[in-house]
């Protein structure tokens, strides 16, 4: 993995992490808009929960960290380009994680108390929007697990990206005003 330089950093904010937040966040908007709208079953509903529960997965998996199974517990462990620990699952090297704006992965510990939460919420994505679903051994309970997960992500992004590469003398992760409308996924 070679770390960005200078304008494809400001290519990654632009074209990938804006549009990203926002599905991430979509469906928190939407039910503040709409107290209700959790109870619904609604094409528009499904949507923007699929899309969050996605987004999250992605931003979990970007900040260093990722749920794995050892003797049968789940936990929360490091991601890594390097050769892997029995605590550790390699990254890929077209992976972007925080390594890539010369930035230091988030650790298990960077997420205590709740490493459990996170490593079952991790988990319960991973399985629950890569493939279909019905009788599964994963924990996630989105209606307990959602919100509280993604509150304590978005709080690790803001501290270890946001804020980390504020004071980079190529500022990153200003969003520029000439974001582009079409998005490569």
């Amino acid at each position: 993995m070679q770390p960005f330089d200078a304008q494809e950093r400001r290519d990654f904010i632009d074209e990938h992490i804006a549009h990203r937040l926002t599905a991430l966040l979509s469906v928190i908007s939407r039910q503040q808009a709409d107290p209700n709208f959790f109870t619904g079953r609604s094409d528009v509903y499904r949507a923007s929960i699929e899309g969050s529960y996605i987004m999250l997965r992605v931003f979990i998996e970007f900040l260093g960290v990722e749920s794995a199974r050892h003797h049968g517990k789940l936990a929360l462990v490091q991601r890594t380009r390097d050769t892997k620990t029995r605590d550790q699952k390699r990254a890929r090297d077209t992976d972007v994680m925080l390594d890539c704006f010369e930035l230091p992965l988030a650790t298990p510990n960077d997420f205590d108390p709740h490493q459990d939460l996170v490593a079952r919420v991790h988990d319960g994505l991973s399985k629950s929007t890569a493939h279909f679903t019905y009788r599964t051994d994963h924990l996630f309970n989105a209606g307990e697990d959602f919100l509280p997960a993604l509150g304590l992500v978005l709080r690790i992004l803001q501290r270890r990206f946001f804020e980390s590469s504020a004071g980079s003398t190529q500022d990153p992760c200003r969003l520029t005003s000439n974001t582009k409308s079409n998005h490569r996924l």
